[in-house]
């Protein structure tokens, strides 16, 4: 317990973890919703949502290995910030569009292919951001990182349910929600901690941006 407390007092650990936690939390809440969104809302078939699925999991699945080449010319705390800066605009889009009966099918995966898309790049960035500070108790902070990340990403999922709605909007509400809260902690926490420590690719060695 000692440990852990000394984890949450780390400024740039709580500001990562829990920014990049919300981010995350809208992957969980499309996987949970999905079948609701596809199959229930656009009258999908079976084979057709299986489809869907997969294609938009190849959003998640190919920015995870593009951010590998932009760590060489980007650091993980720009990367984490842009893609914040893409989401939040994109998820409110989504509500919108959603409330005003603006979109169909098309324009619908369109913009959860970007925001998974965005998710794949935020939470593996924001999760070596909030690692960084620690020499000692590395592993009381990978157990808390991970507790954060499903207990925020399950409340999320299940916050869906409390709506009993068999429409998009419950959906789209909390991705905007957990989206610009997400950005929210990240610009509230960034005053507290001063200069971002990251690490080097170079020599692995942590610096301030």
């Amino acid at each position: 317990m000692h440990n852990y407390a000394t984890v949450l007092k780390e400024p740039q650990f709580i500001t990562y973890a829990l920014s990049g936690a919300f981010a995350f939390s809208g992957l969980l809440v499309y996987v949970a919703s999905s079948p609701i969104i596809f199959m229930e809302v656009f009258h999908v078939s079976v084979q057709r949502f299986g489809a869907i699925f997969a294609g938009l999991a190849t959003g998640f699945i190919g920015s995870n290995q593009i951010n590998v080449f932009l760590l060489r010319r980007f650091s993980s705390e720009q990367i984490f910030r842009a893609t914040l800066l893409i989401e939040c605009p994109v998820a409110v889009l989504l509500l919108a569009g959603t409330a005003a009966g603006w979109f169909g099918l098309p324009a619908t995966l369109v913009l959860l292919f970007i925001t998974l898309s965005s998710l794949g790049l935020a939470y593996p960035n924001a999760a070596a951001l909030a690692l960084v500070p620690f020499d000692r108790n590395i592993g009381s902070a990978s157990a808390m990182l991970g507790f954060l990340q499903i207990g925020v990403s399950g409340l999320a999922s299940a916050s869906v349910g409390l709506f009993d709605s068999h429409t998009l909007m419950p959906v789209a509400l909390v991705l905007a929600g957990t989206s610009w809260l997400g950005l929210g902690i990240l610009l509230v926490g960034k005053r507290r901690i001063g200069a971002v420590r990251f690490v080097d690719e170079k020599d692995a060695a942590p610096f301030s941006d």
